[in-house]
């Protein structure tokens, strides 16, 4: 019973996140809170998980459960990795934005005219952070 509970609370506080998270992201939110509802309803009659693995042809419901997780986590995975991907892209276009407006010339005043420094002038005339290229043989 002490188990119940606390996986009650549990899951009522990643519900309230997820309704929280609508504002963000209809779609996350929605099918966190989804998702915890549903658990909530399996945690305190756990007998309908093995009702309903019956149903889809799954033995037992500690199965479908763990079924279900898996298919989840996917989804997890898949949309974290996208999210990532379009904040790299994001970045990489601010970077190529700010490198454009804001170029480094050789001999150029170290301390910018905004008074922000820039890089160090080498002895040969380039910023040092930039490196010459090899010849490639």
């Amino acid at each position: 019973m002490l188990f119940k509970i606390i996986l009650t609370l549990a899951l009522l506080a990643f519900a309230a996140y997820g309704l929280l998270q609508r504002r963000t992201s209809r779609l996350v939110g929605g099918l966190s809170t989804f998702f915890c509802i549903s658990g909530l309803v399996l945690v305190w009659n756990p007998e309908l998980s093995t009702e309903i693995a019956n149903i889809v042809g799954v033995g037992r419901g500690a199965d479908l459960v763990f079924y279900v997780f898996i298919a989840v986590m996917g989804f997890v995975g898949l949309y974290l990795h996208l999210r990532i991907e379009s904040t790299i892209r994001m970045i990489t276009d601010l970077a190529r934005a700010n490198a454009l407006q804001n170029p480094l010339y050789p001999g150029s005043d170290p301390d910018g005219p905004d008074g922000a420094a820039s890089a160090p002038i080498s002895a040969a005339g380039r910023p040092d952070r930039i490196r010459p290229r090899k010849p490639s043989d």
